[in-house]
């Protein structure tokens, strides 16, 4: 029985999901070593340990992440084998140090 409610990108800090954006989410690879490739992308720890075919089931990656060339048509609907997120990935933790707080 499928889970009821929206799906939300598996890329950290990422806010969308399918409630809230008009992007596409795109399932995990099935093969393992490129599976992995995503999971270092998203600079998700939690999922380092999961395998392919829980990340296949149960994540998504949104369309934000991937470059056109990645696609495999002009509707941007389909992924290319050899897709990999590389946009927006936003792994750069400085970016957390360096966040003004005022009071």
């Amino acid at each position: 029985m499928r889970k009821s409610g929206y799906r939300k990108c598996s890329v950290k800090r990422c806010k969308n999901t399918t409630a809230n954006s008009n992007c596409r989410f795109f399932r995990f690879p099935k093969d393992n070593a490129r599976a992995k490739q995503w999971v270092t992308a998203c600079n998700r720890e939690d999922l380092v340990l999961k395998t392919a075919e829980y990340l296949y089931a149960i994540n998504r990656i949104c369309s934000d992440h991937f470059e056109d060339r990645m696609y495999a048509n002009d509707l941007k609907s389909r992924l290319l084998p050899s897709a990999r997120p590389t946009l927006n990935l936003h792994n750069h933790e400085e970016n957390d140090q360096n966040i003004a707080v005022s009071k």
